[in-house]
């Protein structure tokens, strides 16, 4: 249960600060810690490799939300600007 929070919250931010290339290092640093605390708490080479598949796969799906979050954040802003009415030009009234 925690690597599934800890994968998905992390993918999330790594998806909505990083580019893609970003996700190779972190997956590999989990694995490396999941294998490490696994082998001195004596866990069976099957969890640890469940844990480091389940840990592979939240990562990535906390990823694409990330970059859809992104994606929507950077959209609302320009949706805005569209919205509004141009502006007129005041130099025209004055004169």
């Amino acid at each position: 249960m925690v690597t599934l929070l800890l994968g998905i919250l992390s993918g999330l931010v790594l998806g909505m600060r990083y580019r893609v290339f970003c996700l190779v290092p972190a997956i590999l640093s989990g694995i490396a810690a999941i294998t490490v605390l696994d082998r001195m708490n004596s866990v069976p080479l099957g969890l640890t490799a469940l844990t480091a598949i389940v840990l592979t796969v939240t990562l990535q799906i906390g990823y694409l939300a990330g970059v859809a979050a992104r994606s929507a954040l950077a959209a609302a802003p320009a949706a805005c600007i569209a919205e509004q009415e141009p502006l007129r030009d005041q130099s025209a009234a004055t004169s």
